[in-house]
């Protein structure tokens, strides 16, 4: 889509309108569902925005006007639709035109950005790649003009929930230099019910401050508002580590960040599964700085999927993990639960972690409604020969109740409760799990990013199968390599227990180090963490000449 077709679009709607006003076009033989589309692609055009919630309520008026065959209301809804999409055009066509007459005339400044946000950006990203990658470098490089001046650089790190945190390591070293200030801003992720949403913002700024972490929430609850940048205080670097802009709301929305700062994205999980358009290729990729991608698979995926290619994209190896490399004293006990009177050293320790995405759920991974009651029973069951940890998606509270798994979020946590009153199961739902992945024995998941992760663990996994999921190239690399059955096959659950667990009948050992070698030992490969890389990185670019 482009400006001539917007333009043509605001001009068909308006004279659909009043061709079946006067009564020359019939309204019943109108496709209403071709009408919602073309304004859904229109408004994301000019906002970059899927506006759900305008197409949901367009689509129902125009049935329920059809169905009522008043060509009246039905024209007026029309004109309404093109005075919106009008409305939207203008706003979206001055922030091109104001980006690219500045970067003409030579006016593209450090004042200039200091008074404008991203938006200008995505608007010449809508309408032509290569002139938004020139004057995005522009951009870039004046921030890092004015950041190489200052003595005390500020880094902030933006994301949705405390389960997704994966900088731990990153973050303790910007806090230890003298010359950096670092903190963390939370802001609501407006996917579940709205309970869930306030909930798990809620539960992110306790876990941070209980853990003596500087956080900041980007959210008034009390007076149900966003707060500006500005009010909390802009900084240099923005570390993003959750690309789906469009569950965000304001300012927590990547395209209204502030100009003048950096954005800069660590990807939450290993990308795995086969929407490679959401993967690679969101508005907010294109906004970033660098993105410190996991493995020189995932760079040359960025090269082949996204409209800018690789060409902000810096291969780091995966932050999370730089965890595994490093040795600490970890207390078990207060992570794994085993019966009293049970001999600790027959235990073997299982985690369970179940997607999100059962039924209906937009990525298709999710087997936790067809298994649920029985991973619980086989727990409760085994108390002498297994210590479970369940650790499910933060969102499958609300999927499930969405889908009618649970009644309500109470039952599903009454659930949760269950599991936690075992004499051999805890619940672990949110902030770092490496702990867990070391200490354990074996993984029993559909969580796609675990996929990849657990393979650091050097454990056997069984992966959970559905018909809907659908790999990238590296994640069906991936799933070649491991343990398998169906979601809903229970026996065979049981048998991987009993055999690769128990047992200890490992016979894909071989070739899932072999794939870890080649492919995630970032380490041995760079010979550094993938923290220290991105420090020093980040370091130069702040204290250094050189421009990239």
């Amino acid at each position: 889509m482009n400006d001539k077709q917007i333009e043509e679009i605001i001009s068909q709607y308006k004279t659909l309108a009043q061709n079946i006003r006067e009564g020359i076009m019939d309204l019943t033989n109108q496709d209403i569902t071709n009408i919602v589309t073309i304004l859904q692609m229109c408004l994301q055009y000019c906002d970059s925005r899927p506006h759900n919630d305008i197409v949901s309520k367009a689509n129902e008026l125009l049935h329920k006007i059809q169905a009522e065959n008043d060509r009246e209301l039905c024209a007026n809804l029309l004109v309404s639709f093109a005075e919106r999409i009008q409305k939207f055009y203008e706003k979206s066509l001055f922030y091109y035109r104001e980006i690219v007459d500045a970067y003409n005339n030579g006016s593209l400044d450090q004042e200039f950005i200091n008074t404008h946000t991203y938006q200008n950006l995505v608007q010449v990203k809508q309408r032509d790649v290569e002139l938004f990658q020139i004057i995005s470098r522009h951009v870039f490089n004046i921030n890092l003009k004015r950041i190489q001046k200052k003595h005390k650089l500020k880094v902030t790190f933006f994301l949705k929930d405390s389960a997704e945190w994966s900088c731990e390591e990153l973050y303790k070293k910007f806090a230890a230099s003298p010359d950096i200030e670092v903190n963390i801003v939370a802001a609501p992720f407006l996917l579940g019910t709205p309970k869930s949403i306030l909930d798990t913002y809620a539960h992110t700024l306790s876990y941070f401050k209980n853990r003596g972490m500087d956080v900041i929430g980007l959210y008034d609850t009390e007076g149900e508002q966003y707060l500006s940048w500005e009010s909390i205080g802009k900084p240099d670097i923005l570390f993003l580590l959750n690309p789906h802009y469009t569950a965000f709301q304001s300012t927590a929305d990547i395209c209204q960040f502030p100009l003048s700062v950096l954005n800069v994205y660590i990807p939450y999980g290993i990308l795995f599964y086969g929407n490679v358009e959401h993967q690679f290729n969101q508005m907010s990729h294109m906004l970033c700085w660098k993105i410190f991608c996991e493995s020189s698979i995932h760079k040359e995926l960025a090269k082949k999927y996204s409209d800018i290619g690789d060409s902000n994209v810096v291969e780091s190896g995966y932050v999370k993990m730089d965890s595994f490399y490093k040795e600490s004293h970890i207390d078990e006990s207060k992570l794994w639960k085993v019966q009293d009177g049970v001999d600790k050293s027959m235990v073997k320790r299982i985690i369970y972690a179940p997607h999100y995405s059962i039924k209906s759920g937009w990525a298709g991974f999710g087997n936790f409604d067809k298994i649920y009651k029985q991973m619980y029973e086989y727990a409760k069951g085994h108390a002498s020969t297994t210590s479970w940890v369940i650790r499910p998606h933060p969102m499958l509270m609300s999927q499930c109740v969405s889908e009618g798994i649970f009644k309500s979020e109470q039952e599903y946590e009454d659930y949760l409760q269950m599991w936690e009153d075992l004499p051999n199961a805890h619940v672990n739902t949110e902030g770092m799990y490496i702990d867990l992945f070391i200490t354990s024995d074996a993984m029993i998941l559909d969580s796609i990013s675990f996929l990849s992760e657990y393979l650091y663990a050097h454990k056997p996994m069984l992966f959970l199968t559905r018909e809907r999921q659908t790999f990238n190239e590296y994640g069906q690399k991936v799933r070649d390599i491991l343990y398998k059955v169906d979601g809903g096959d229970f026996d065979g659950i049981c048998q991987f227990i009993e055999q690769v667990v128990i047992q200890e009948k490992d016979v894909m050992r071989d070739e899932r180090e072999r794939f870890f070698s080649e492919n995630l030992d970032y380490v041995n490969k760079r010979q550094s963490l993938a923290s220290d890389f991105i420090f020093h990185y980040i370091e130069n670019h702040w204290k250094g000449s050189e421009i990239k």
